[in-house]
């Protein structure tokens, strides 16, 4: 079963399509943080709030943008977890993609966060 975080949204149309494409994924299980686009670097409470979805969640695996990505929120929600993850030891695997990028379309990119386990064969 899938979980997806929206930590950010800008309108109700942006978060009824992010809904309505759940649904069509078979995806049941849709958090919302609701932060404002673009805001999430100063959002004070975020690393907190991702802590308390992977501790309620326990994921074994995390699909988020490259930590190398353009959009500030983007960088953002990795800077979190990375903070997050040196606080106290999750097990779960990172799948990083691009978003965006004209030269990476179809690459997946792996990462490991500190602490982790030696990543899964």
């Amino acid at each position: 079963m899938a979980d997806v975080l929206y930590c950010t949204s800008d309108n109700e149309t942006r978060r009824k399509e992010a809904e309505n494409a759940s649904k069509i994924l078979g995806i049941r299980n849709r958090l919302f943080f609701d932060f404002p686009v673009e805001s999430l670097d100063s959002q004070k409470s975020l690393q907190d709030k991702l802590a308390q979805v992977l501790d309620l969640k326990k994921p074994d695996t995390v699909f988020m943008p490259f930590w190398l990505d353009n959009h500030t929120d983007h960088r953002a929600v990795n800077k979190a977890l990375i903070a997050i993850s040196k606080r106290k030891k999750y097990d779960f695997m990172v799948y990083s993609y691009p978003y965006g990028s004209l030269f990476i379309r179809t690459s997946w990119w792996t990462s490991d966060l500190p602490g982790r386990k030696k990543a899964r064969q």
